[in-house]
């Protein structure tokens, strides 16, 4: 299945042994409950049969932030270069296993483009009739206005410079 679930601030993990980050800016705050909602939706597409692909982060994010740069997402700690190269580095290899070519050229239907990404059964199109609106789907075929999306995060800003579709 043609989706990554990444959480990355569900880590509750604080070793001594990493400094807490301490930039002026540094968002240290735990996101509630995302690396069990996480865990929940991937057990829930297992039992209809999807293997959804699955990238958890265990250390709390005062100790390291993944959306973030390696240098803003450690402030300045390199201990945790290597956690921060093995999260990024199983999301890129995900994506490549998931992308859009890789799904299309998967594609024993031969269908469109356009129908993976936005016809009735597209998984945009699945989440946005169970009111979880997503993007690209028959509905939203891109984001209906400038600014609808928060696209403020570095790792956002990483993989969507490299085409990747976020629903």
């Amino acid at each position: 299945m043609p989706l990554i679930i990444i959480s990355v601030h569900g880590g509750k993990l604080l070793p001594d042994w990493i400094e807490t980050r301490t930039y002026q800016d540094a968002s240290i705050g735990t996101d509630l409950h995302t690396k069990e909602i996480a865990l929940k939706i991937e057990s829930h597409l297992k039992s209809m049969g999807f293997s959804p692909y699955i990238v958890l982060n265990n250390l709390h994010r005062k100790k390291l932030d993944l959306n973030r740069t390696l240098k803003k997402s450690n402030c300045d700690d390199m201990t945790t270069e290597i956690y921060w190269n093995l999260f990024h580095d199983k999301v890129d290899n995900f994506r490549n296993e998931s992308s859009v070519k890789s799904l299309l050229d998967k594609n024993f239907d031969n269908l469109k483009l356009t129908d993976l990404l936005s016809d009735e059964l597209s998984m945009g199109s699945l989440l946005t009739e169970n009111n979880y609106s997503s993007v690209p789907s028959k509905d939203f075929i891109a984001p209906k206005k400038k600014g609808s999306f928060i696209f403020q995060e570095d790792i956002i800003l990483k993989y969507m410079a490299q085409n990747m579709l976020v629903l």
